[in-house]
């Protein structure tokens, strides 16, 4: 069904014609000229859904097999409390057994036999306790690394590399210069390990060693 529109000078009816919409036109009754207006299509309706009838919880839903539908019976818990508990008496349990047996191999032993002296104890100063300690960090790798010995395996021509897997990581740059350009350009660094009043200096060029130099080391 075509549409009516009105002539906005006489207001006289006139079909609209869809395919002027937009363009200039002349009214036939007042000859007016107006523009044609687009009529909006009225909007289409879809038909409304039924409403969803009752659930039928005897079917299995659809978005998962029957297999899974029925309720998993509820697993048994584990009385995690009693196995904790037997474990820890099964260890008393056990050490009891082991220090009964001590006591019974001590008991047929004299406390303090005649005639067995008991085997003297070495004693050492607070200096050489402090020195053995000192020597078993360093078999380990735990002790100082500013020493006398770790100073005389620095040698000329070393790489930076070398030298920190020998004295640690991370020293105190003290200076550092560059000279020239290019393929002559060079490089030099001071590098310090300090540690209380122990230093070793180890002067680079270019990533090798040029000087070493030590203070307080005996």
């Amino acid at each position: 069904m075509s549409a009516i529109v009105n002539c906005p000078h006489c207001r006289g009816s006139i079909e609209n014609n869809p395919s002027l919409a937009g363009q200039p036109v002349s009214c036939p009754h007042c000859s007016g000229q107006f523009t044609m207006p687009q009529i909006a299509r009225p909007a289409v309706v879809s038909p409304a859904q039924p409403a969803p009838g009752p659930f039928d919880f005897s079917k299995p839903s659809p978005t998962r097999s029957a297999s899974t539908s029925r309720y998993r019976k509820p697993r048994k818990k584990t009385p995690v409390l009693w196995i904790i508990g037997g474990c820890f008496g099964g260890m008393i349990l056990l050490c009891g057994v082991i220090g009964a047996l001590v006591d019974n191999g001590n008991s047929d032993r004299p406390a303090n036999p005649v005639g067995e002296s008991k085997p003297a104890v070495p004693t050492m100063s607070d200096a050489e306790i402090e020195a053995a300690a000192e020597r078993r960090m360093e078999e380990i790798g735990l002790g100082s690394k500013v020493t006398y010995k770790n100073f005389q395996q620095i040698r000329t021509g070393m790489g930076e590399a070398e030298v920190y897997d020998i004295l640690g990581y991370a020293p105190e740059v003290v200076s550092e210069n560059e000279f020239g350009t290019g393929e002559f350009r060079t490089k030099t660094r001071l590098l310090r390990w300090k540690e209380d009043f122990k230093v070793i200096d180890v002067t680079m060029q270019n990533g090798k060693v040029v000087q070493k130099t030590q203070f307080g080391l005996n």
